[in-house]
């Protein structure tokens, strides 16, 4: 249950930091470059809120199938 709520949380923030980044008329692709600087919203809380999506759902796979390898992968990648 803890695993689906990590999943859970951190699609919901993609989604919403995605979201943001479509009114201020950014790509979340750094190969587009940046046309706005995004600070309000999710941005308030974490300087890339999508990193912190990405860990999350990471780590909510490690706890699903109890993998302390798949924890560690999700911290390497991040870092």
């Amino acid at each position: 249950l803890v695993g689906l709520i990590l999943i859970l949380i951190g699609f919901l923030l993609d989604s919403r930091a995605k979201k943001v980044m479509q009114k201020h008329a950014t790509s979340p692709e750094f190969r587009n470059g940046v046309q706005a600087l995004c600070s309000n919203d999710v941005f308030e809380f974490s300087r890339n809120p999508i990193y912190v999506a990405g860990t999350l759902i990471f780590s909510g796979f490690a706890v699903l199938i109890n993998s302390f390898y798949v924890a560690l992968s999700a911290a390497a990648w991040f870092s």
